[in-house]
């Protein structure tokens, strides 16, 4: 009798194995198969992926469908503009004294083959994020040195102020000269505008003319702040921060998008595998409520594993794409190098503090504008950072 339920018991668990190894040939097949096929073929066009397929001619044929449909979108944008009814719009917001986020897109002389034309595109960008917030003012900031027909058609429904001229850089060389143009229309822009307000606004953004905001633009900005940088969690609070903040940027450059050997990296893609441990162990569960602990370390492993290997096949700028569920999921980090400027936020406060060191340094084609903000953060012992993902990109 023993003999007999031994042998029915090992039958049982015999057959159980071969079962088990059955599935795990199977799912191995269809790891390898999403490995070396499906991912290949689904990522070859995404641009940081692993498999992405390098195509110059393709790309700039892609990126300038792209231009061009903007472009046509934004110029019957600002046809379809009742005249005379969004300049006197963000003109009252301006003088209200309600503002509280102050946006201003600083027009450069162009240095692009498609020269000022991304200024409509960046008008309607701004009107599309702004105009449902009446605490949100924005005007443009012409420093250019010629007259821009772009600029000219967004005068008719932004509200539009020049910076005044200077003779300062003449003696300089080009690269001198841009780099200094570019420090003296920030400063006087944002002097400017916040001259034109009643009261000081709580933000400043300033935008380069070849960014645009990305959609829900100023309700996210409003919320990163507070949650990330004026305030702190506290025993589930939100309570002011003690600490001030020198500027946040807007765009995240490539370079530091990627995953590297550090903590947040690695935390990110722990978080990944344990997702996908979790998810895979709860669809065998529910396929097969009599799993044995065998089978639950397999789907836990395979799960964690396909997880993991999506995220670094895709390449972290698309898992990373995940964050913008909800503000609370953004990260803003000290970056380890100066960032290009291309939109900056700042409180208002630190203006008052920049300002003065700003107008006592020059800029060089060595120590470009950009290398001269980040040299604040340790000459006023205030910190800087940046926010991922971006919320902007480039035109």
């Amino acid at each position: 009798m023993c003999l007999s339920l031994q042998g029915f018991s090992t039958r049982k668990y015999y057959k159980l194995f071969l079962v088990m190894n059955n599935h795990i040939v199977l799912l191995s097949t269809l790891y390898l198969i999403i490995v070396g096929f499906v991912l290949p073929y689904l990522l070859r066009e995404r641009i940081f992926s692993m498999f992405f397929e390098l195509n110059d001619l393709e790309n700039e044929l892609l990126e300038d469908t792209k231009f061009h449909h903007r472009q046509k979108h934004s110029m019957a944008y600002l046809q379809a503009l009742e005249p005379g009814k969004t300049l006197p719009l963000y003109d009252a917001r301006l003088r209200s004294g309600n503002i509280s986020h102050l946006i201003i897109a600083l027009v450069r002389d162009p240095d692009h083959r498609r020269g000022s034309q991304y200024l409509t595109q960046l008008a309607v960008g701004l009107h599309e994020a702004s105009v449902d917030d009446n605490h949100t003012g924005i005007f443009f900031c012409n420093g250019t040195s010629e007259e821009n027909p772009y600029l000219t058609k967004v005068a008719q429904h932004f509200p539009v102020y020049d910076v005044p001229k200077s003779n300062s850089e003449d003696k300089l060389s080009f690269s001198s000269k841009r780099e200094n143009k570019l420090k003296t229309a920030f400063l006087e822009c944002v002097r400017l505008g916040l001259n034109q307000t009643n009261s000081a606004p709580l933000l400043v953004t300033v935008f380069n003319d070849n960014v645009l905001p990305l959609p829900h633009f100023s309700q996210d900005i409003k919320k990163i702040v507070r949650h990330k940088l004026s305030h702190r969690m506290s025993c589930g609070e939100l309570i002011p921060r003690s600490d001030q903040w020198l500027f946040l940027h807007l765009q995240e450059p490539v370079g530091l998008r990627s995953y590297r050997y550090d903590t947040e990296s690695l935390r990110e893609l722990l978080l990944i595998s344990l997702t996908g441990a979790v998810v895979f162990h709860v669809i065998f569960k529910v396929l097969d409520p009599h799993l044995s602990s065998r089978s639950v370390l397999f789907t836990f492993i395979y799960g964690g594993s396909l997880f993991l290997t999506f995220a670094l096949c895709m390449g972290r700028p698309y898992t990373t794409e995940l964050r913008r569920v909800t503000p609370a999921l953004y990260r803003t980090y000290d970056p380890p190098e100066a960032l290009h400027f291309s939109a900056l936020t700042l409180p208002s406060s630190s203006f008052g503090m920049i300002e003065p060191l700003l107008r006592t340094i020059k800029c060089s084609q060595y120590v470009g504008f950009h290398r001269v903000l980040d040299s604040l953060i340790n000459s006023l012992e205030i910190p800087g950072y940046v926010v991922s993902p971006s919320l902007v990109q480039y035109v």
